[in-house]
């Protein structure tokens, strides 16, 4: 499946290959090889550099996450079901629909949580915090209330802490939603992940605050 981030779009290796087989391309082929030879594997997602990479992923082949990432696990189920009705014989048509099938089941597998790899937290630019003397910046993903915090030049994040600036970061996005917001961290090694919960804050019925009135007027 493909993932299209603004103007920029990421795509699983082994998409790659199958654009390879039903293009006959050996560019593309030399593409997944050169993936494949550098620790890659057929799930992950890299982003897309070549026009004419973007211009195959441009025909429908690829299903894109962002068009079904919303949906709810029965329109997948009946969308999956739909695609194959009405498919003919033709074999070709048959590898377009049964890979996107497989797109469609890694999605659905991803919202019941048991998807066996990660979707990656792909910066969307909407939110950006950057501490220049720290030299590290934390920006919003794809995904709502997971963050981002790496080092401004792309290296790996050292071990110098990071709470004070974190904690700042907490406090404006608390202010900006108005909302009571917890964090947590997630350390993947080369960068951290900022998870944000918000809480949920009960209101009291009527009958509380009534009693809570007469109490201190009695």
């Amino acid at each position: 499946m493909k993932i299209i981030v603004n103007n920029d779009c990421y795509v699983q290796v082994r998409d790659i290959l199958f654009l390879a087989k039903i293009y006959n391309s050996k560019v593309f082929m030399n593409k997944y090889l050169e993936l494949i030879n550098n620790g890659k594997v057929d799930v992950d997602f890299i982003k897309v550099t070549s026009n004419k990479l973007k211009e195959a992923l441009e025909n429908g082949a690829i299903i894109n996450f962002d068009d079904f990432r919303d949906s709810s696990i029965t329109a997948l189920g009946s969308y999956l079901v739909t695609m194959y009705t009405g498919v003919c014989n033709n074999d070709k048509e048959k590898v377009y629909v049964e890979h996107k099938a497989d797109a469609i089941r890694d999605i659905i597998a991803f919202k019941n949580g048991k998807l066996p790899y990660a979707i990656p937290l792909i910066p969307n630019g909407k939110e950006r915090y950057e501490d220049s003397n720290l030299k590290v910046v934390c920006e919003s993903t794809i995904f709502d209330n997971y963050y981002v915090i790496k080092m401004v030049d792309g290296n790996k994040i050292n071990n110098i802490s990071y709470q004070d600036f974190i904690n700042s970061v907490i406090d404006k996005i608390k202010e900006k939603r108005g909302s009571i917001i917890k964090g947590r961290i997630i350390d993947k090694g080369d960068y951290l992940v900022l998870c944000l919960e918000e809480e949920i804050v009960k209101k009291e019925s009527y009958f509380k605050r009534f009693k809570k009135v007469f109490k201190k007027e009695t």
